[in-house]
């Protein structure tokens, strides 16, 4: 209310115009517009309930249920290795390394990896939410958040905090524009009810983390998805420094170091997976049957993917 700054990682920045263009476009195709009105309108979920869903692109995609009960903020992202690779693919193809090079510069990291890409689809909110992603990790992670399709019915906000614990202040979102976290800046979901127009408010949030082994099992603590595991700390060891610092980027991507993906020994994993059990215990037999349950992906399936990927993309934009 002083005009002063709170905290040293919130900030208000620009994005490229293509990244809204390519990520709207990939929303659209794939059916996410239309799972994200058919859960908050027909077939609402259960707080912190998960649901996998096949999209109409053949990637898996997961929904988690709403963490507050004053509203149906549900969050949508990858459910496995090949559908996350496609969203690196959609920062890829929307000029996100710009982005990258300037977060990356202004708080000296390190290096930058992807730990998720995750669609915010919420119909209405009231209360307050206020808090915060992981913790204090000295400048080494960072969730940007910004609005993909804005009702006309009400406002479009993020809370962001004050000085004292009680204080919030809402930001307006605004196309192409997104408002940087850090990992202990506390924020939270601007009050919004688009029921009777029928609408929802569709928004990003993309978290980076510059991977130490000070904070790599804080950051893959996170239980936001389904994807990556829970605590999957060589997965993220897999992955740190993959798309900024040291000659890393998107553009010229390398993909991950190899992994291994494996079943659990203690149980029969092919046979579960054709008994259904991938899709039927999703935060059981699917986290511990990776490999039969097509989580993660064999390295040398990978590196293919990746390749095609990378192609496709290249001859989209000569």
């Amino acid at each position: 209310d002083d005009g002063g700054r709170v905290d040293s990682e919130t900030f208000v920045i620009g994005l490229p115009p293509k990244l809204t263009e390519v990520i709207n476009e990939y929303l659209t195709k794939a059916g996410i517009y239309d799972l994200s009105k058919q859960i908050l309108y027909e077939n609402p979920m259960s707080p912190r309930e998960n649901r996998l869903y096949h999209l109409k692109d053949g990637s898996d995609w997961g929904a988690m249920g709403p963490t507050w009960r004053t509203g149906d903020l549900t969050w949508i992202d990858a459910a496995n290795e090949a559908s996350y690779e496609l969203t690196l693919d959609l920062l890829r193809r929307g000029d996100f390394d710009i982005v990258l090079d300037t977060l990356g510069k202004k708080f000296k990291m390190d290096g930058m990896m992807v730990q998720g890409v995750g669609v915010l689809a919420v119909s209405h909110f009231e209360g307050s939410n206020m808090h915060f992603d992981i913790g204090d990790t000295d400048h080494k992670f960072f969730n940007i958040i910004f609005p993909i399709d804005l009702p006309t019915s009400g406002p479009a906000q993020l809370n962001l905090a004050g000085r004292r614990d009680s204080d919030y202040y809402p930001a307006n979102l605004r196309k192409n524009t997104g408002i940087l976290l850090g990992g202990q800046s506390k924020h939270g979901t601007g009050a919004c009810d688009y029921r009777e127009a029928g609408e929802f408010r569709t928004g990003i949030a993309i978290y980076l983390a510059d991977l130490t082994e000070e904070n790599i099992e804080l950051i893959a603590d996170d239980s936001t998805s389904l994807f990556p595991n829970e605590a999957d700390v060589p997965w993220f060891r897999s992955q740190a420094g993959r798309v900024w610092g040291h000659g890393n980027s998107l553009k010229q991507d390398k993909g991950r170091r190899p992994y291994g993906v494996k079943d659990d020994p203690e149980l029969d994993c092919p046979a579960l997976a054709k008994q259904g059990k991938c899709e039927s215990d999703l935060e059981g037999i699917r986290m511990r049957c990776n490999k039969s349950c097509k989580v993660y992906m064999e390295d040398d399936v990978y590196y293919e993917y990746l390749a095609e990927l990378m192609d496709t993309t290249t001859k989209m934009e000569l």
